[in-house]
């Protein structure tokens, strides 16, 4: 009998007990690590429930709202163009033809007409040199040299004609062709007064300014 009435006592006391869910603030009141750990466990299992629950009904809501507005979609025509796809690279470039140009005359350097870096081709004019007068004594020789000329032209149709002596023709031939050849010599100095490229390259650097002594 006495056996019967604690079971019943138990029986009563745990629906009495179970009938109440303890609250965190209790759990915590207790400080049974075991109880808290539980408990938070139970709270995790029911937010994931819940969650659960939230997204299939944002499912059905966005499903049946017609007022939602949708993201607008564009399109884009393709079309073929030009790709440019550029590579740097660093390196040394090795030259085929390298020179250093000096000029054939000494004078100041009058005129430079190109600058580092500029593409030239073989002829080019690349600077000029004070020719110290020499293109007016190039003047002044071809104005004897036709002069000369006028009179040796003169005395050959005499000499043809068998008039004037043999002496006089040859004086003024022997006069023009020393003319012409002087004035062939001046050309040819008053051309080194000019720096010209000897091949098509590109200009490396100009080591003299305009105005300076050359040699």
């Amino acid at each position: 009998m006495k056996k019967i009435l604690y079971l019943a006592t138990a029986t009563l006391l745990f629906s009495a007990c179970g009938g109440k869910e303890a609250s965190v603030s209790d759990i915590i009141a207790q400080g049974d690590l075991e109880s808290i750990r539980a408990k938070k466990s139970e709270l995790s299992e029911k937010q994931k429930a819940i969650e659960a629950e939230l997204n299939q009904l944002d499912s059905v809501i966005a499903t049946k709202n017609s007022d939602e507005k949708l993201p607008l979609v564009t399109t884009v025509t393709a079309k073929v163009a030009k790709f440019d796809h550029f590579l740097e690279l660093q390196g040394n470039v090795m030259t085929k033809q390298n020179v250093l140009v000096y000029p054939e005359m000494s004078g100041t350097l009058q005129r430079v007409y190109v600058k580092e870096g500029q593409r030239v081709s073989a002829g080019q004019l690349l600077a000029s040199i004070d020719d110290g007068g020499r293109s007016s004594q190039l003047s002044q020789l071809k104005t004897q040299a036709e002069l000369s000329k006028t009179t040796f032209e003169r005395r050959k149709r005499l000499w043809e004609q068998k008039i004037g002596s043999e002496i006089e023709y040859l004086s003024a031939k022997t006069n023009y062709e020393a003319a012409e050849s002087a004035i062939k010599q001046a050309q040819s100095q008053l051309g080194k007064s000019t720096i010209r490229a000897p091949f098509s390259g590109i200009i490396d650097n100009v080591i003299k300014d305009q105005g300076t002594v050359v040699s």
